[in-house]
């Protein structure tokens, strides 16, 4: 799959647990349906981890985290199975569209249909930047015919 990714960044600094509350309370739902792909919150890095849906507490995973904390990061969805995985930070947020990509026949990522649904982890936020991006893998097809001199 071809990879696509929207970075918000902010003018002023929030909270992370503030901003994925906000979408939350709003209808985003965790996981992907059947599991749940997380940051471990006692881990400065990068590690996701995937866990169970079923075996997966939100309020346990949220209860883990200060009020000072750098960053939250978990797969989030919307209807449709469609989302990926966000992480939130003070200053910025992002969001790796890697669950079920809304696509127009020209393989493009609708862009403007995610930033629309990312409303509501906007609000009570002034936004300084955002940043669309996609990487396409082109396939040129070839030629029915060879050209000779």
């Amino acid at each position: 799959m071809d990879s696509a990714s929207i970075n918000i960044h902010l003018a002023a600094r929030s909270t992370p647990l503030k901003l994925l509350c906000r979408g939350l309370e709003a209808g985003w739902r965790v996981g992907d349906g059947g599991a749940v792909v997380y940051l471990d919150p006692d881990d400065s890095g990068y590690n996701w981890i995937t866990g169970s849906h079923h075996e997966f507490d939100l309020a346990t995973f949220i209860s883990r985290f200060s009020s000072n904390r750098q960053k939250i990061g978990l797969t989030i969805r919307l209807r449709e199975n469609r989302g990926g995985k966000a992480v939130f930070y003070p200053d910025r947020m992002a969001f790796f569209l890697n669950l079920n990509q809304l696509r127009g026949e020209d393989r493009i990522v609708d862009f403007t249909w995610y930033l629309r649904e990312l409303r509501p982890f906007l609000e009570r936020v002034d936004v300084e930047t955002i940043e669309c991006r996609q990487s396409l893998r082109l396939v040129r097809p070839t030629p029915d015919y060879v050209v000779t001199e």
